[in-house]
């Protein structure tokens, strides 16, 4: 979150001794090492907790040395998962989230160098979201944040689809989460709040039509 924040390389570079020719610079985090034309990161965290940052282009030579500004920003879009009791639960309780897991997702593993754009891969058995308890987080009538945020290469669609397991066993599958925006875009955060309605009590009826009984008999004298 620093501003202004001095950079120094480790081992010394210097400007061409012509000031006619320029140096191009670039910065990235996590720490990685660039393989033909990538900027791969050295350890690629693939559960969505991993913060990447990317630098704008950076020019100068042996006569522009100063005012030399990396702007960072986030290409990855940001989901932060909360809970609340919704419609229908009385005196009752809706009861602790387990796990909560999201689908068809992606997560980054490199930065290509001549645009900025992401390598990524993605994550078949689907992104849990972390810090999570095996007892679960209670919901209850007020939004409680539900574990921490994950990080995931920016959609091309508006929505995505999570999987709910609760502490009791019972397990949401697919819910859709939807979001205004076109995408879930890059430099972005998401708060996606989870509302348990309860199931209204309903059910369907037939009347089964009257039919003809035995002959039935009687005197009257």
């Amino acid at each position: 979150q620093a501003n202004g924040d001095v950079i120094t390389l480790t081992e010394a570079e210097y400007y061409n001794p012509s000031k006619e020719v320029n140096t191009y610079m670039k910065a990235y985090y996590p720490e990685g090492t660039v393989t033909a034309g990538n900027y791969n990161f050295t350890t690629p965290v693939k559960d969505g907790t991993q913060d990447i940052l990317v630098s704008t282009e950076v020019v100068g030579n042996r006569s522009n040395t100063t005012n030399k500004v990396f702007t960072f920003t986030h290409p990855l879009t940001q989901l932060n998962f909360s809970a609340i009791e919704g419609n229908g639960w009385g005196t009752g309780s809706v009861g602790s989230v387990k796990s909560i897991t999201l689908k068809d997702l992606s997560v980054a593993t490199g930065v290509k160098i001549s645009d900025n754009s992401l390598v990524s891969e993605s994550i078949v058995a689907g992104l849990a979201v972390t810090n999570i308890t095996e007892a679960g987080i209670a919901v209850g009538k007020t939004d409680t944040p539900m574990g921490d945020p994950v990080m995931i290469v920016p959609t091309t669609k508006n929505e995505i689809l999570v999987d709910v397991v609760m502490a009791d066993g019972i397990s949401f599958s697919n819910v859709k989460v939807t979001t205004t925006d076109d995408t879930f875009m890059a430099g972005k955060a998401y708060t996606i709040t989870l509302t348990f309605n309860n199931k209204k009590v309903a059910g369907t009826a037939t009347v089964t039509d009257w039919t003809t009984g035995g002959t039935v008999y009687g005197k009257v004298e």
